[in-house]
């Protein structure tokens, strides 16, 4: 786990010794580029470049793939005395009422008295903060057996998951990076390491003048399907996830989450959970 803060203050602080790097401020008007340069037009200025890496989507609301939100609220809770096992973490808890929804929770110890819990959930909308915060003292006291606790911190965010090509949007000179590049695997909302690499690989190709969009991959089309699956009723997360992990190794699970299994291991991920609604979802895509 890393905390967003501890993220955030370490590239800052790296940037902002960096004698090439200016921060600045201002409500953005529009983006323009021509075959030579693009601008960035705010309301006090225009900034001129080779290059502008864009990663804000202009609106998702308008997107016609598959389109789901993972939402969350986490807390950071303590206790007076020992209870966690700092050495184990709860990944995808499917204990949890799942409603029209795909649910599951998160328990990860820092600490033998501390540990973050979350709650996520697929769903097409966005619900209000205190929403979670039944679920959340629900699954502490009945699943994690804890009966007083101290909330020391809170975080709630939203992730858009979707089967949308952001990289057909790409110009010459305006390069859609992180969420707006289709960094956010759509089918685990898993996006740190991927905008890591996605980074790395569009600036080592502008470095050597070969820039060019990313290409799709079969772990695209395995996204669109499992999309399909779940929204379009086919079967639903949590019959899906409790049969990976009922039938395959860990490793074997998040390397294909990452996008980084091999083709046999692709096929032996295939074999975990019912097979019919997702050859019903893959003959759809293809179609």
């Amino acid at each position: 786990m890393i905390r967003g803060i501890d993220f955030y203050e370490y590239v800052l602080d790296f940037l902002q010794k960096a004698p090439n790097t200016t921060f600045s401020r201002e409500s953005i008007s529009e983006i323009t580029e021509d075959s030579n340069s693009a601008r960035v037009v705010t309301t006090n200025n225009t900034y001129e470049g080779d290059y502008i890496f864009k990663s804000y989507p202009d609106r998702l609301d308008n997107i016609k793939d598959h389109f789901v939100w993972q939402h969350f609220k986490g807390w950071v809770v303590k206790t007076e005395k020992p209870f966690f096992d700092p050495t184990r973490a709860t990944l995808m808890d499917f204990r949890v009422d799942q409603g029209d929804d795909t649910r599951f929770f998160y328990l990860l110890p820092t600490s033998e008295t501390e540990a973050l819990v979350e709650l996520a959930i697929f769903s097409p909308s966005i619900p209000e903060s205190n929403y979670y915060d039944n679920f959340l003292n629900t699954y502490l006291k009945e699943e994690v057996g804890l009966t007083n606790w101290t909330i020391t911190h809170e975080e709630v965010g939203a992730i858009p998951m979707t089967s949308h090509n952001f990289q057909t949007d790409n110009s010459k000179r305006v390069i859609r990076i992180g969420t707006n590049g289709g960094a956010v695997k759509a089918s685990s909302g898993y996006a740190f390491t991927r905008v890591q690499k996605q980074v790395a690989a569009v600036t080592n190709q502008i470095a050597s003048g070969q820039f060019r969009p990313q290409r799709k991959t079969r772990y695209d089309l395995y996204d669109s399907v499992l999309l399909n699956a779940i929204l379009k009723g086919k079967t639903t997360g949590k019959v899906v996830f409790d049969g990976l992990f009922k039938n395959l190794s860990g490793p074997t699970i998040f390397k294909f989450l990452d996008g980084e299994g091999s083709l046999w291991t692709d096929l032996k991920v295939f074999t975990g959970p019912p097979t019919l609604p997702f050859l019903k979802a893959f003959l759809e895509e293809i179609s």
